[in-house]
This record gives C-alpha cells, sequence and structure tokens, in this order.
C-alpha cells in the first residue's frame, strides 16, 4: 500500500511539474451492482442494486494528446436478495440487503486520438 502511495504521490509530482494545462472537474453517476458468492459446489448471487459514485478528478495535460487524470471518488456497490417459495411469492425470510461504502482513487492515463477535420453537410 505505501508503495502505491508513493507511486502516486511521485506521478502527481511529475504531472505538476510538465503539465501545461490542468482542468478539474466533478465526476458523479449511477452504479448498477450485483454480488456473486462460491464456497465449494454451492453458489449464491444477488439481484441489481442501484448506487451512486460521486467525487472529483484533475487532469494534467502534458501535451496535446496525453494527459494524467488522478481523481478520489465516493462508491456504493451491494446486491439484494429474496427467498421465493414453490408458488413464486416472496417469504420475506433471509431477504437482505448488502451495501459496500467504497473510497476510490483512480488514476487516469489518457491518449487524446486526433480524429481529422469534422465534416458539415
Amino acid at each position: 500500500m505505501k508503495k502505491v502511495l508513493l507511486l502516486t504521490i511521485g506521478l502527481l509530482g511529475a504531472a505538476t511539474t510538465f503539465a501545461q494545462k490542468i482542468s478539474y472537474a466533478i465526476k458523479a453517476g449511477v452504479n448498477f451492482s450485483e454480488i456473486s458468492a462460491s464456497v465449494q459446489n454451492i453458489t449464491a448471487s444477488s439481484k441489481s442494486l442501484t448506487g451512486f459514485h460521486v467525487g472529483a478528478v484533475v487532469d494534467f495535460a502534458s501535451s496535446n494528446s496525453f494527459s494524467i487524470q488522478p481523481g478520489i471518488l465516493f462508491t456504493t456497490k451491494g446486491g439484494k436478495s429474496n427467498v421465493f417459495d414453490d408458488e413464486g411469492n416472496s417469504t420475506g425470510a433471509n431477504a437482505s440487503k448488502v451495501t459496500f461504502n467504497y473510497l476510490e482513487i483512480p488514476l487516469n492515463l489518457l491518449y487524446h486520438a486526433p480524429a481529422g477535420k469534422a465534416v458539415y453537410f
């Protein structure tokens, strides 16, 4: 963990040294996640749970085609399950909802490919 943190700090320091343009952005969105588990020959899975992510990113452009984009995001993921009887009715037994909260620190290396000139009709 210490190595990853030191590498991230080093890359951020190098990016700010060579950066020609720095921009900031807020990032938010929706997550649809499921949980699946397998122990020996027993497998269980959950239905989709709707979560979200929100955070901020910084874009250090080092040239016209390359940039480094670190960020920090608060993310929720998980799943929900229910038990049904033979007729397909919910029994309410063992119904569960599991939510995991994450603090994610992504480091994106971006290449901006030239798309050419726009053609208008």
